[in-house]
């Protein structure tokens, strides 16, 4: 029988310690280590070139909100694009992380509060090829599937933006250098689009929270 080699990118000791745990008590399963950023676990896994594997990983479970603020997208893709089966392994997230991870690549999102048994179920289905979605998660992703295929052009996006920070049509005109109109038919545009995915926000405060249930905004917690 192959043995699944685990590691863990998380900056809580007691929650790699849980991990490490269960993973060590499965008959197919390895823990390797657990790491509180990307640029440790490059170290000791992948060796500081990032060319030659000291230790080969099948699957990397990643928390989505590490100490150093690092960017859960970035890190995401840059684990797929070495070649590691990433497992997200967090709490409940914002929209835009899930559209952010999700689009990087991640094969599979489990939520923390979940059993072991479950998670070395998911492990095992993501080291196999396979993708996991937490039915928590998938439920929320469902609820929001058809705001989170939204899409903006960028103009859109950066007057949506300007709007979330405060600014008026005149403003956002002139920071982006362009008339006023132009900016009014953006919003009209941006509008439409929200109502092709079933919303109408009317007012420019109800059309940013949109913005952020799409996963477009950024929410205030988000890095």
């Amino acid at each position: 029988m192959r043995t699944i080699k685990v590691a863990m990118i998380d900056d809580h000791p007691s929650t790699i310690l849980g991990v490490k745990t269960a993973v060590n008590q499965a008959n197919d399963m390895e823990f390797y280590n657990g790491y509180a950023t990307l640029p440790e676990f490059y170290e000791n896994v992948y060796g500081p070139s990032r060319k030659a594997v000291i230790y080969p990983v099948d699957v990397v479970l990643l928390d989505l909100r590490l100490a150093d603020s690092s960017n859960p997208y970035d890190n995401t893709i840059a684990l797929i694009k070495l070649g590691f089966k990433v497992l997200i392994y967090s709490s409940l997230e914002s929209p835009f992380r899930f559209r952010s991870v999700l689009g990087a690549g991640a094969h599979g999102l489990f939520e923390k509060s979940r059993s072991m048994e479950e998670l070395l179920s998911a492990i095992r289905l993501v080291a196999a090829g396979n993708t996991f979605s937490d039915a928590e998660w998938a439920s929320i992703i469902d609820s929001n599937y058809k705001l989170l295929n939204v899409k903006l052009s960028d103009q859109q996006k950066t007057v949506l933006e300007l709007m979330a920070a405060g600014e008026t049509d005149k403003m956002i005109a002139k920071k982006m250098g362009i008339s006023p109109n132009t900016v009014r038919d953006y919003i009209n545009r941006i509008r439409d689009s929200f109502a092709k995915a079933g919303s109408t926000p009317e007012g420019r405060v109800l059309l940013v929270r949109e913005g952020i249930k799409s996963g477009i905004l950024r929410c205030p917690t988000d890095p």
